[in-house]
């Protein structure tokens, strides 16, 4: 019973891959039904597809050839009078004319197959172009009666006459936003032409080589303004490597004075910082420290620190024993005249200047950052907040300037900045801010002045992602009193 049951269950499976089978096979004579009649639609389209084929060879040695031509080209002038001249003379025509869009409309731009330059500059009629603009080309023949007497007739036959021509293709050519062309191309009369009247084959060929022309017109252009930007760009680079070298320059490097230990550093975000350090010695053993921060960072606010540095200079030089409010005032209103006047400028600054009287005793005037004194005797941190005004901003600020004192003790240590400094953020946004530079202060200050300025630095360099502003630090340090 097993034998012959086996025997029936192979059985019914022989007959189900046989039907498989069968139906395999009318898939396969099926198919090859339909791909014998498409091989009998395709002998019928033979002739065609040769003549497409054809077609498009003809396009590609065309397009080829143009190529080849223009890598020959060294000006841009030279590419408009490569392609006037190719699409004449390639694509079968007598007359070829590019017309360029002027504020007072398209006018001759470059031509080719004209014995003289009388056309030079003659306009597009503005009944063409406004056609133009809702076709992108327009084949006219002047002699058929679908244009007698529409409103293209008067400027249309005025047109064919100045231009010597009656059968043409005009066909509008942008190759960048601002410049705007209308390319036309035509023969004397329609008996004259070398081919077929135009069909879609030659407007194929025409925009092929016009959007060559426009890409590498394009390219050049931008070529140019690369050149043209890198040479500005060097300039540029050159003139700020200079600024920074006179500002750097300005900074003292031989700062030794009795009783002190003084140390400055200035660093800029860019190539020419608008922070201002200054230490300025005179004779009697007294001496000037000044401190600022103007508006912003780079060329102008570095001109405007220079200025602001040359005339602290001067007034020091010519009053030294002044009062620092009263050579703020005179500050300030050269910088008003200069950058709000003369310079049309809205720069203005923080400004603060110190003056040491003796005996650590000193008087400082002017707004900017919180002053900073580390306490040796009580192993704080004092801040002093000195009120006024920005420089610069108005012509007077005498009214707004006062003038404060303070004293440093044995190892006390005077601390000036700008907000560079404080404001320098983390990856999280997060500010260096005025008290972890207290802290810094307290942990370091019982070091030398050198050593306190590059922990402080240190710290602030570890903390910020990204320099955004100039850092600017002064750290004054009084010997010990004998």
């Amino acid at each position: 019973m097993e034998n012959l049951s086996e025997s029936l269950e192979k059985q019914q499976q022989l007959q189900l891959e046989n039907e498989g089978l069968k139906k395999k096979l009318a898939a396969i004579f099926t198919e090859m039904d339909e791909v014998a009649d498409e091989l009998m639609k395709g002998e019928a389209n033979f002739v065609k597809e040769k003549e497409i084929t054809r077609r498009q060879k003809q396009i590609l040695n065309l397009l080829q050839s143009f190529y080849k031509e223009m890598l020959s080209i060294q000006e841009q002038d030279e590419t408009y009078d490569l392609f006037i001249k190719f699409i004449t003379e390639k694509i079968g025509y007598q007359r070829s004319v590019i017309f360029k869009k002027g504020a007072g409309g398209y006018r001759v731009f470059k031509f080719h197959g004209y014995n003289s330059a009388k056309i030079d500059g003659s306009p597009l009629p503005p009944s063409l172009a406004e056609t133009l603009l809702l076709n992108r080309h327009l084949l006219v023949n002047s002699k058929t009666k679908p244009l007698q007497g529409n409103s293209l007739g008067p400027s249309l036959a005025e047109f064919c006459a100045e231009f010597e021509i009656e059968f043409f293709l005009l066909y509008q050519w942008k190759i960048n936003a601002s410049d705007d062309y209308v390319i036309m191309i035509g023969n004397v009369s329609e008996k004259t032409l070398r081919q077929p009247p135009l069909s879609e084959f030659d407007l194929e060929i025409l925009g092929m080589l016009a959007g060559q022309v426009a890409a590498t017109v394009e390219n050049e252009i931008k070529s140019r303004e690369l050149r043209s930007a890198k040479l500005t760009l060097l300039e540029n680079q050159k003139e700020m490597e200079l600024a920074t070298r006179i500002q750097t320059a300005l900074i003292p490097n031989d700062v030794a004075i009795d009783n002190y230990d003084l140390t400055m550093a200035l660093i800029t975000a860019t190539e020419v910082g608008g922070d201002l350090i200054d230490y300025s010695p005179r004779p009697d053993g007294h001496f000037w420290l000044a401190v600022g921060d103007v508006t912003g960072h780079g060329l102008t606010p570095g001109l405007v620190m220079m200025m602001a540095q040359s005339m602290f200079a001067c007034l020091i030089s010519e009053k030294p024993g002044a009062a620092p409010s009263e050579l703020l005032i005179h500050i300030n209103h050269a910088l008003y005249h200069n950058v709000q006047e003369r310079m049309h400028d809205d720069d203005y600054m923080t400004l603060q200047l110190i003056r040491h009287e003796g005996d650590g005793n000193f008087v400082v005037a002017g707004m900017h950052c919180d002053i900073f004194i580390f306490r040796a005797a009580a192993g704080s941190v004092e801040c002093i907040e000195v009120p006024g005004f920005w420089t610069g901003l108005i012509p007077d600020i005498q009214d707004l300037t006062v003038d404060c004192r303070f004293k440093l003790e044995a190892d006390d240590v005077l601390l000036l900045y700008t907000d560079g400094l404080i404001e320098a953020k983390n990856s999280e946004h997060e500010q260096y801010d005025i008290d972890r530079l207290q802290r810094a202060l307290a942990n370091y200050a019982r070091l030398s002045v050198e050593e306190i300025k590059a922990n402080i630095l240190a710290e602030v360099r570890a903390w910020m992602s990204e320099q955004l502003d100039d850092i600017s630090i002064i750290v004054l340090k009084r010997h010990p009193v004998a």
